[in-house]
């Protein structure tokens, strides 16, 4: 087993993964050094997340922020797990975010009602919290449990609040808050549309300056992390671009910040396209053709080519003159001033980015080339990030859709880095020339799959016309409270 530790908005997590999943989950609440004991006790090594693992990492910390996240669908390996305890955990992974259940009702849904206990004792040794929701599991009169494994963080699920009668019905509850109030990315009520803009920006930019604080111990992880929070400030600047007068400016700003960041990931992200090339073509049914001599040598040509990435000086340069660009940001979002009155100030670019994503599936259909659907790409990443900051007025119904915009997003993004990858390598120079039309089947047999599960869930997520969505948003955004 594989771990590392991660910081979130509700402090460290420890994760522990195995090549079948999901292995192990620790919450904040120890100190470091109890951290690092606990979640690499049995043997287990420190180890860098392959991209499944990196993805859940970036979903656990959306769920830090405030975001509603189903872990439903994440991968477990529960080797070791008792029998008991795995039938528990499936059920209860059908519980989803804001639903709760009692042990009474899952030892029911077991056999025997007697099994309370015994549902108590399998909620107890979860090896997996959160992912594995046992904070929705509620004990006597319906009092909110506590998420097991958060030691001293104090992480408890909120009050309940109940649609009628307890009585062993699943009732209705927030998801698990604790250290105070995040700032979520998100809109939480329907006046002061420019202040929560405001200070949106303002929480997203202090969380990066807090992150080039923490150092470059993981200089491609911190990387990763900087690089996301300016995709989402440039995702808010786009909702409100066609009121904001200020949106050129900005947008080059934060687009300048990371492209300055970028090449501290090349290296990494190279080797990782490569790897999972390889298992691509091994999985496919038939005879690899990437076979163990030509994977090993394309791979020590690409390290060679990309490099071992900056060293800790220049990491540290890196971040300084991305903290640098991030302040002077900061104090310009102080007054950033966004013009019209109520919901239109927002629902233009909601719009106009919406449009744009279809448009943008319709020429990478037409084009089916990597630019085509990498331009695709970056406004669904857009429409993506739209909808995770109005997915506080229906989280119910907007959460399903965030996941699906996300794992899009993720299709084309894999599509896009084995022509990055294909680019390097003829660069490098050191393959044969049918070596190099060996690697070159393989990404376009890779390309191709990617390419057909993007446009089957493309068209889904599309299928509605741009005026449509845009009064089915005005209707959610109806249902947020408005501040007096």
């Amino acid at each position: 087993m594989e771990t590392t530790i991660f910081e979130t908005a509700l402090g460290e997590f420890g994760i522990g993964w195995t090549d079948a999943g999901l292995a192990r989950l620790q919450l904040p609440g120890m100190e470091r050094d109890g951290l690092e004991q606990r979640i690499n006790r049995g043997g287990a090594q420190p180890g860098e997340p392959n991209r499944d693992i990196e993805a859940l990492i970036n979903r656990i910390e959306d769920y830090a922020e405030g975001a509603a996240v189903d872990f439903s669908a994440v991968p477990l390996d529960l080797t070791g797990v008792p029998e008991f305890h795995r039938r528990a955990y499936a059920l209860l992974l059908g519980i989803g975010w804001g639903e709760t259940t009692t042990y009474g009702a899952l030892a029911r849904q077991l056999g025997d009602v007697t099994l309370s206990r015994a549902v108590g004792a399998a909620m107890g040794a979860n090896p997996i919290p959160l992912v594995i929701p046992c904070h929705r599991v509620l004990g006597q009169r319906w009092q909110a449990g506590r998420l097991f494994g958060a030691g001293r963080s104090g992480i408890q699920a909120q009050d309940v609040v109940a649609g009628g009668r307890c009585g062993g019905r699943t009732g209705r509850a927030d998801d698990v808050r604790v250290l105070g109030e995040i700032m979520a990315f998100r809109f939480k009520q329907q006046n002061s549309i420019g202040k929560q803009v405001r200070a949106i920006a303002g929480e997203q930019i202090a969380k990066a300056l807090a992150e080039c604080e923490a150092g470059a111990g993981n200089l491609d992880k911190t990387v990763h992390g900087l690089r996301r929070r300016c995709k989402k400030l440039r995702g808010l600047l786009r909702l409100i671009e066609p009121h904001f007068k200020g949106f050129a400016p900005e947008n080059r700003a934060f687009r300048d910040a990371a492209d300055g960041l970028a090449g501290a990931r090349d290296a990494a992200v190279t080797l990782e396209t490569f790897d999972a090339l390889v298992t691509f073509d091994a999985k496919r049914g038939e005879k690899a053709r990437l076979d163990v001599a030509l994977a090993r040598r394309a791979h020590e040509l690409l390290r060679d080519r990309v490099g071992a990435g900056p060293d800790a000086e220049q990491g540290r340069q890196l971040l300084l003159t991305f903290a640098g660009i991030m302040r002077a940001a900061g104090k310009r979002a102080e007054d950033w001033s966004i013009g019209g009155k109520g919901f239109s100030r927002i629902e233009d670019g909601l719009d106009a980015t919406y449009r744009q994503m279809r448009d943008g599936m319709r020429l990478a259909a037409e084009d089916l080339t990597a630019e085509a659907l990498h331009d695709w790409r970056k406004d669904t990443k857009y429409h993506w990030h739209h909808v995770s900051l109005f997915e506080g007025c229906a989280p119910d119904l907007l959460a399903g859709r965030k996941t699906l915009l996300d794992q899009l997003g993720e299709l084309l993004g894999d599509h896009h880095n084995p022509a990055v990858l294909d680019e390097t390598l003829m660069a490098a120079r050191g393959l044969t020339g049918s070596e190099v039309v060996t690697v070159q089947r393989a990404i376009v047999d890779r390309q191709a799959g990617l390419a057909e599960q993007a446009f089957a869930l493309g068209r889904q997520l599309t299928a509605e016309k741009p005026g449509t969505l845009r009064r089915r948003f005005e209707q959610y955004w109806a249902l947020l409270p408005v501040e007096t």
